[in-house]
């Protein structure tokens, strides 16, 4: 599931089974996500299955702008990873 699929050719996409999958690594790691919207709700998973360390964001709005980047910034912090640049 949270491997990058493979297209006849042999280029990876960014996508897995139901789940959207960095195709370069960070931090030693895949950044594996799946998000979505609804009216009156929104939110994002996001996971680093070698860090064994999740996000997952909430809300009660239509559309959470740059989610990602959220969740990015929160897994840079309990990570110490460092401020984006």
């Amino acid at each position: 599931m949270m491997t990058p699929a493979k297209l006849s050719n042999g280029a990876a996409v960014a996508y897995g089974l139901g789940w959207g999958v960095e195709t370069e690594e960070w931090h030693g790691d895949r950044w594996v996500f799946h998000g979505g919207s609804s009216p009156g709700a929104s939110g994002i998973i996001t996971v680093m299955p070698r860090h064994r360390f999740a996000v997952a964001i909430l809300t009660n709005l239509d559309e959470l702008p740059d989610r990602g980047d959220l969740a990015e910034d929160i897994a840079r912090l309990v990570l110490d990873f460092g401020p984006r640049k």
